[in-house]
């Protein structure tokens, strides 16, 4: 199952009785769930968690944009003084 909110921020979340770890390319932040957790956790409780989670994870990361744009005009405007 993907949940997906843009071509370029969804999840992929999958079933399987080997777990195998692998990278879908660009990956930063995985969770594994096993079927532990699957059994003593209802399905409703993993998107309670999972989707608030990568909101506060968006809020974050739109909070530092800003300030990342910031600091690299600075450093720019620096590095020119000096050339």
């Amino acid at each position: 199952m993907t949940i997906s909110r843009t071509e370029k921020e969804k999840i992929l979340m999958k079933c399987s009785i080997n777990f195998v770890r692998e990278t879908s390319g660009g990956d930063d932040i995985s969770f594994l769930f096993t079927n532990f957790h699957t059994e003593q956790t209802y399905k409703h409780k993993f998107v309670d968690f999972v989707i608030p989670f990568m909101e506060e994870i968006d809020k974050e990361i739109n909070e530092m944009k800003p300030l990342v744009n910031a600091r690299e005009c600075f450093v720019v405007e620096e590095f020119l003084k000096n050339v």
